[in-house]
């Protein structure tokens, strides 16, 4: 598990990531902590399961489906890591 997770830090990854995939499908859309991954970006169930095995890998934590049935944004998404990781 990892020691001390930063927030922020986690935030900013999430925000890279969700950019990325923004910019390789076409969306123009500047993503921010209150980026909404559905509604927003348009991330398909399978979109929203591959982002979350990424940042468990990247992070060292395991994510209960659970956690995440009420996570739409952003900042939500990186308050899960954090809270996983604790």
């Amino acid at each position: 598990m990892c020691v001390m997770l930063d927030e922020t830090r986690c935030q900013n990854r999430v925000i890279a990531l969700v950019q990325a995939y923004c910019d390789t499908h076409n969306k123009s859309l500047q993503v921010s902590e209150s980026t909404d991954l559905l509604d927003q970006v348009g991330l398909s169930s399978l979109d929203v399961m591959e982002l979350v095995e990424t940042l468990e890998d990247e992070f060292d934590v395991a994510l209960p489906i659970n956690d995440l049935a009420d996570v739409r944004t952003v900042k939500e998404l990186a308050l899960a890591i954090v809270r996983a990781a604790e």
